[in-house]
């Protein structure tokens, strides 16, 4: 994916107030950066299926611009992050001791495992 592709999608994004007063309402100000590099890390600008794409608009098919990797707003995401990088010790594992270890952490969630908010 190409810079030029991808920013065919983020300025018009940007250039409707709709969709600036929706990206505004949906996400807060800490967010706007990660949220901006989702939009621009799109899947609908890669090459690949821009013919697709295409072929779809004539038929009268619009797909909205959606963000391939929402964690910013994500709670299984963000528990996720928080269980891997945070109160996992970093090592190898293989699948018995990953799931021993995420029970572990999941059944002590809220008392050996808490979230600072």
């Amino acid at each position: 994916m190409d810079h030029t592709a991808r920013m065919k999608v983020v300025e018009p994004y940007f250039a409707d107030p709709s969709k600036l007063q929706e990206f505004a309402s949906t996400y807060q100000p800490h967010q706007w950066a990660s949220a901006v590099r989702m939009l621009y890390d799109s899947v609908h600008t890669a090459r690949t299926i821009q013919a697709h794409l295409e072929l779809l608009r004539r038929k009268g098919v619009t797909l909205p611009c959606i963000f391939c990797r929402p964690t910013a707003l994500n709670r299984i995401e963000k528990l996720w992050y928080l269980i891997k990088h945070k109160w996992l010790d970093f090592k190898a594992r293989n699948a018995e001791t990953l799931e021993k270890n995420v029970l572990h952490v999941l059944d002590n969630f809220g008392s050996v495992y808490m979230l600072n908010c």
